[in-house]
């Protein structure tokens, strides 16, 4: 079994904006389909050393609907 290691950042005030642009991405591809979309995980909380990847939670209003959807979600 083989380790793999995290790297840890200080926290940066950028990832804010980066959630942001990708929040603004997501509603526009996917429209009113979209319920709430939230920054997540370690990037989410100021001042936390996190690893360097926005976490992100969707929410859609119809699990049909986002499945019809995913060609505009992975084009993303």
């Amino acid at each position: 079994m083989g380790y793999r290691t995290v790297d840890l950042y200080e926290y940066d005030a950028e990832w804010v904006s980066q959630f942001e642009v990708a929040r603004r991405e997501l509603v526009e591809a996917l429209g009113d389909l979209v319920a709430g979309v939230h920054h997540i995980g370690s990037t989410a909380v100021p001042g936390l050393v996190a690893k360097c990847t926005i976490d992100i939670a969707l929410e859609v209003r119809s699990i049909a609907e986002f499945r019809e959807a995913i060609p505009r979600f992975d084009a993303l």
